[in-house]
């Protein structure tokens, strides 16, 4: 089957990895100095060594005598990239003019095909906004679509009042997220605004605040508040996979304490956290996961990941009988949400 458009494309981010500052001339270029700041600072700030088998004290022995004896600069990054990958998390990387090191790309999962879909789900073509960010159509039989492949950049959030007009009197939506690598939290927010009756709680943050790895701040909790020029308040199905982490994974949990919404798909890639964003004097730069995100109701879902409400087995034998199984399963929550249930 033919592939049209590039919609799927527009603002697409299959990777968890952003740059956080542009690189500058080096001013210090000592591995030893580079190591030690990195080390130090995880020492400090990371939030998750509570849930990681890792003696960080003990890599440091280890990866300081290796770097102590690099004979070049990409053998320091790469060196200094392996002992933050021990922790596993995709937040915590290191940024340099030669590429990312910790890591390893995430590539996009294959439960996802834009053709087939407007070949046999869409009943109208597909619309971009002006930002490209989000693209959007009706489905067969009147359910609004709406497909966001990332939340990175900004300002481009409120371009969903001109989707909800567009989509008019569609009884529900089915929001499609998958293969969406995070970005902008703040933007996320802006959309999922648009959801919302009232303020809600959608997740809480515990942050490091001591030298000890144990040493947390309360939980504070974080909102989303009813806004812009419309509220869609009909049933909502959103479509998660492998590859949603970080501000794609908030987005989830903003849209999954609404009442009138279910999540249907693939558990996500377990990103939660705030990261501090750091510069080395060389121009290098990384990250540092500094706090616990948890559910409302307390699960921390980084390395997890959150679960759908309804799970589903992917198989790419269905799109030879017509059907695409993530899309079928959000048609049959919203049905069920729509369809008032029979008197007794």
């Amino acid at each position: 089957m033919p592939r049209s458009s590039s919609w799927f494309l527009a603002g697409a981010s299959a990777t968890l990895i952003a740059a956080c500052a542009s690189s500058t001339a080096p001013a210090s270029d000592d591995p030893v100095q580079l190591f030690e700041a990195v080390w130090t600072d995880f020492d400090l700030n990371y939030a998750f060594f509570p849930l990681v088998n890792v003696d960080w004290r003990a890599l440091h022995d280890v990866y300081e005598d290796s770097i102590r004896h690099s004979t070049s600069t990409m053998r320091t990054a790469t060196l200094m990239g392996d002992m933050i990958w021990k922790l596993r998390d995709r937040h915590a990387v290191l940024i340099t003019p030669m590429g990312a090191f910790g890591p390893p790309y995430m590539p996009p999962q294959p439960d996802f095909n834009s053709s087939f879909l407007e070949a046999r789900y869409f009943a109208r073509p597909v619309q971009l906004t002006p930002s490209k960010r989000m693209a959007y159509t009706l489905l067969n039989g009147g359910t609004g679509y709406l497909y966001i492949g990332s939340f990175e950049g900004d300002g481009w959030g409120e371009e969903i009042d001109a989707v909800l007009a567009d989509l008019g009197s569609a009884p529900a939506i089915v929001i499609d997220i998958r293969n969406n690598g995070g970005g902008n939290e703040n933007v996320a927010r802006t959309i999922a605004s648009r959801f919302y009756d009232k303020e809600r709680v959608y997740r809480f943050g515990r942050f490091r605040n001591g030298p000890a790895h144990t040493d947390f701040g309360p939980p504070i909790p974080f909102s989303v508040k009813p806004a812009g020029q419309r509220i869609f308040a009909g049933p909502i199905a959103l479509i998660t996979n492998r590859v949603n982490g970080s501000a794609a994974e908030d987005f989830v949990l903003m849209v999954a304490v609404l009442p009138q919404a279910v999540t249907v798909g693939d558990t996500t890639a377990g990103v939660g956290s705030h990261p501090l964003d750091r510069s080395l004097p060389n121009g290098w730069s990384y990250r540092v996961p500094q706090s616990q995100e948890s559910t409302p109701d307390g699960f921390v879902y980084n390395f997890k990941g959150l679960p759908p409400r309804v799970s589903v087995r992917w198989d790419i034998e269905i799109l030879s009988s017509g059907h695409e199984p993530y899309i079928d399963a959000a048609l049959a929550e919203l049905k069920r949400r729509t369809v008032p249930s029979p008197s007794r």
